[in-house]
């Protein structure tokens, strides 16, 4: 994702409703429960998206209505600038990192490219270690 995107990203979350965000289903006046699945906020009982815009929905699709409506409330406004705002601080970090890789290094490609391969394997075993030895 680009620069330009995640700008773009960022503004439509901070004009959106702000989360959290919690999937709804409705009861009916006959006292079923409405096949519509709705996206609420958390707490509120107020629905800002309607993941049924079927009126009469069939069976198989209702799974599918369920799966959008939980995506969409867990990626709500507040959970997409967190991860945008994460990105930001990982970019400036890598940046910063790497200038002082090749510091380090004397600005030699060759030296700097000898590390990273290093530390990339190192970070590769260290996963493999955590998962409990699963590659």
């Amino acid at each position: 994702m680009n620069q330009k995107e995640r700008s773009e990203l960022r503004r439509r979350a901070e004009a959106a409703t702000p989360g959290p965000y919690e999937t709804l289903r409705v009861p009916l006046d006959n006292g079923a429960i409405s096949p519509a699945v709705l996206v609420s906020i958390a707490g509120k009982g107020r629905p800002i998206i309607d993941c049924d815009p079927l009126s009469k929905p069939s069976t198989k699709s209702r799974p599918q209505q369920a799966a959008n409506a939980a995506y969409i409330a867990a990626a709500n406004p507040s959970t997409v600038l967190s991860l945008l705002n994460e990105s930001d601080r990982m970019e400036a970090e890598n940046k910063i990192l790497r200038r002082a890789l090749d510091v380090a290094a004397g600005g030699s490609v060759h030296a700097v490219g000898m590390w990273a391969d290093k530390a990339q394997a190192e970070i590769a075993a260290e996963d493999i270690a955590a998962k409990g030895g699963e590659g």
